[in-house]
């Protein structure tokens, strides 16, 4: 039977995982040579932390710093946006209705 890849730890620098499958609490994800359990139930594509945080620690993904913990975080529990400040800072959304015009680059004054 074929083993399927369910985490995914995507830079050498990352001290996150990604769940590339559902994963239940108590589960056991393999990391190199160290095994450990999953604190929380992880929905394919979030993350969950691969070590242990205390708050203002830089959480990494990619490479590069994605935000700060809030407070303190367990090994293997997941990393929700309540628990981390975003490094991109806060952004406000702006929802607007789209009309044909919206989809014809020459008309919202876009050139090539």
């Amino acid at each position: 039977m074929e083993s399927k890849t369910k985490t995914l730890k995507i830079h050498p620098a990352d001290n996150l995982m990604v769940a590339l499958v559902d994963l239940q609490t108590g589960e056991t994800v393999n990391h190199g040579t160290e095994i450990f359990q999953l604190q929380t139930a992880e929905p394919a594509k979030h993350k969950f932390a691969l070590e242990a945080f205390s708050a203002a620690i830089e959480v990494l993904l990619y490479g590069v710093v994605v935000g700060h913990t809030t407070k303190n975080i367990a090994k293997g529990v997941a990393l929700l946006n309540y628990i981390i400040d975003v490094a991109s800072g806060k952004g406000e959304v702006h929802a607007r209705r789209l009309g044909q015009d919206d989809f014809i680059p020459w008309k919202r004054g876009m050139t090539f």
